[in-house]
């Protein structure tokens, strides 16, 4: 699978509805609720959030699955050292010391989540307007996945 920042995984596209999604990917594994938030799980440790001040479309993805590819190169499972070196546009955010420490890229919109020296997955947001409130989706037509 790969990675393309700011605008999602192979044809899985941030600002996508469900029904979009469903229409790629199938229904989920799992479905989860919070505060009206909604989290499908897929297989390859494919997770797709769908937040209501976004209007349910698709506003982050989550994977953790050891095919992902960053710009062609491999990510999940690559140890501390190795994210640094080969991605140096990541820099340290959180260090939650035991449970992991949170790289990311601001211009990028990535996070990417490190537990035990490896990383385990890679979040990707869409970009901001000026406010940092309201989506830029990529546009569906234009986009060249």
């Amino acid at each position: 699978m790969n990675i393309y920042p700011k605008v999602g995984i192979d044809n899985i596209q941030l600002g996508m509805n469900r029904r979009q999604v469903t229409d790629i990917l199938g229904e989920p594994l799992e479905i989860n609720t919070e505060k009206g938030d909604v989290e499908w799980v897929y297989t390859q440790n494919l997770e797709l959030s769908f937040q209501r001040e976004d209007l349910y479309l698709l506003g982050v993805i989550t994977i953790g699955c050891k095919s992902a590819r960053l710009y062609s190169k491999r990510i999940i499972g690559c140890n501390e050292g190795e994210l640094t070196n080969i991605f140096p546009f990541l820099s340290l955010e959180d260090d939650f010391e035991e449970f992991g420490k949170d790289y990311v890229s601001q211009e990028k919109e990535l996070s990417v989540w490190v537990t035990d020296g490896n990383v385990t997955n890679v979040s990707i947001f869409p970009e901001y307007d000026s406010t940092g409130e309201i989506p830029i989706w990529p546009k569906l037509s234009t986009v060249q996945i």
